[in-house]
Parts: C-alpha cells; sequence; structure tokens
C-alpha cells in the first residue's frame, strides 16, 4: 500500500506541474510560479520518499532531495508552506547513508531524532566510509541550500554547547558553507 501511495502521489504532482506550469505559461489567472514551485517540491519529496524508502535506491533519491532543499529555502514564502516537511527530508536524507552503505542507522530518522543529532552520530561514526559519504552528501546540501545548514549547525551548538565534539561538528558543517 505505501509503495502504492508513493507512485501515485508522485504521478499526481508530476500531472499538477504540468498543468499548473501551462496555466503559468498561458498567463491564466490566479496561476502562479509560486504555486508551481510548490508543487515541484511537494513532487520531489515523494519521488525522494518513493525511490529511498519504497525501492531503497538511496543514491538515485538524492537528486529529488536536492531539488526539494534548493527549492524551499528559508527565505522564500515556500519556507512556511513546507515547514513539516523540512526536518524529516532532512533527518532521511542523511540516514540514507547509512542505508546505501548497508549499515544498522539505530533508529535515527524516526521522528524524534533532529536532523542536528543525525549531523553529529554520521559525522562522528566509527566508519570511515559512513562519515565520507555523509560529508559529500552534506556538501551537496551546502551548495543548494546553506541556510538550512546554518540552522543545523546553530542547533549543534544549542544543543549541547559543552560538547567540544559537538562544537567539531558544527564548525565543520560551517567551513563547508565558507567553501
Amino acid at each position: 500500500q505505501r509503495s502504492q501511495d508513493f507512485a501515485a502521489s508522485a504521478r499526481s504532482y508530476l500531472y499538477a506541474c504540468r498543468i499548473q506550469w501551462e496555466a503559468v505559461e498561458e498567463g491564466e489567472m490566479g496561476a502562479t510560479l509560486e504555486e508551481l514551485r510548490w508543487y515541484m517540491a511537494s513532487y520531489a519529496s515523494v519521488k525522494a520518499g518513493e525511490l529511498s524508502q519504497i525501492h531503497r535506491n538511496y543514491a538515485r533519491s538524492r537528486p529529488y532531495y536536492m531539488a526539494f532543499f534548493r527549492l524551499v529555502q528559508e527565505d522564500d514564502p515556500l519556507w512556511s508552506r513546507m515547514r513539516g516537511l523540512i526536518n524529516p527530508m532532512l533527518s532521511y536524507y542523511w540516514v540514507n547513508a547509512w542505508r546505501e552503505l548497508g549499515l544498522n542507522s539505530g533508529g535515527l530518522g524516526q521522528n524524534t531524532t533532529s536532523p542536528a543529532e543525525i549531523a553529529v552520530r554520521a559525522a562522528t561514526y566509527e566508519n570511515q566510509e559512513l562519515s565520507r559519504l555523509w560529508f559529500e552528501m552534506t556538501q551537496d546540501l551546502a551548495e543548494v541550500n546553506p541556510g538550512l545548514l546554518r540552522r543545523v549547525a546553530n542547533q549543534i551548538r544549542l544543543t549541547r554547547n559543552d560538547s567540544p565534539v559537538y562544537a567539531q561538528v558544527a564548525d565543520k558543517i560551517e567551513q563547508m558553507l565558507m567553501v
């Protein structure tokens, strides 16, 4: 059932994108680029979910996560409309690094784990391959949505401001933003 839900939602949002695009192109009253961008972000989110959660094709889901994060920027009206999806999308994006490598994420990615906590766990994980993949994925994210990573770095500092490990991870994220 879940796979059918993802696939049906992806088709519906893709169709809605096409209809909205045509309406914008034709100058139809009420048709806006803002609404088109919402449909595009919605499509990207369900397609990422379908590929990663149903088909277990984590690498192939990454471009859809990137499209979502490129569209949903903090200083954009779309941010408030997508607010409820931002942390879950970021959590799944990062937890997929564990899954892609066939590692047990130990329950990460559940609704109770913040992206900041996942970032610290991935950056400091004993498996160097996981840390490398997480840094690569995070660098990709820094290129498309630096504001989101800045928020994560700030959250890491606020969560455990007394921990040198947490501070080091926040520093590494901030260094990615300076490149």
